[in-house]
């Protein structure tokens, strides 16, 4: 039985970094980025011009498959972010979803 998919918002702000770390574990950051897009887990990464704000959208399992992803990440300690749990409007608008607070 496939169980069901679940999307979350992540927005994330990135602490600041020191350069050493950064050169050491930038490239895996961005290999690691690569996969979780690779295999459908990451579907939007929005980031600020600056690379200091983020907002990402995980399709997976439950919060505890997204939180495992997210400690994955290389640089993950300079992470500060919170999780929402999402739906897409415009696909369920597509396919016929009226808001349940309308009568």
């Amino acid at each position: 039985m496939v169980m069901a998919q679940q999307k979350f918002l992540v927005e994330m702000s990135l602490d600041s970094i020191p350069g050493d770390i950064y050169q050491e574990l930038g490239r895996a950051e961005m290999t690691y980025t690569q996969a979780q897009i690779q295999a459908g887990k990451l579907s939007q990464l929005l980031v600020t011009a600056d690379h200091r704000r983020y907002w990402m959208v995980f399709t997976v399992r439950d919060e505890h498959e997204l939180r495992s992803i997210l400690e994955n990440f290389p640089l993950h300690r300079f992470f500060d972010y919170s999780i929402h749990p999402v739906q897409d409007m415009v696909a369920a608008s597509a396919a016929g979803l009226v808001d349940p607070n309308l009568k």
